[in-house]
Parts: C-alpha cells; structure tokens; sequence
C-alpha cells in the first residue's frame, strides 16, 4: 500500500486490479472512459482495475489530499 500526497492534479494508471482510497482530504477522480466523475471523502473508496486511466486532485485546491491504493488478491486457479 503507498501513500500519495498531493497538492496538484496527478495521473496515475493502475497496476492491477485495486481499491483507490482517500485518506486525508477529499479526493475527486476521473475515470477515462467513465461518463461520471468521482467524490471521495476520507475513508471512502472506489474500485478500479488493472489498466484503468485516472486523474485524481483535491477536491478543494488549498487543502491537500492524501490517497492510497490497495492491490485486489488475484482469483486463485484450481486445477
């Protein structure tokens, strides 16, 4: 799980399959491909797969926003 701080628009372009969660400050988030824009508040968070293109800011601009992401586990294979 990393931390992110940011004070300015960032992309970030996920890894794998995941929960995007705000941290600190409310975080908005637009989802390429997604007719909807997202609001999280601290505590919140939204799914996102592997591949998917976002832009995350604050959601107020002098206030910063803290978000982490955390991996989903892959389905497990049976033989």
């Amino acid at each position: 799980m990393d931390h992110v701080l940011m004070r300015n628009v960032q992309r970030w372009v996920a890894p794998q399959r995941a929960w995007l969660l705000a941290r600190e400050g409310s975080l908005w988030v637009t989802r390429s491909g997604d007719p909807d824009d997202h609001f999280l508040a601290p505590g919140e968070r939204l799914s996102v797969s592997r591949g998917d293109d976002l832009v995350l800011q604050a959601w107020h601009r002098d206030q910063p926003a803290v978000w982490d992401w955390q991996p989903l586990a892959a389905p497990s294979r049976y033989r």
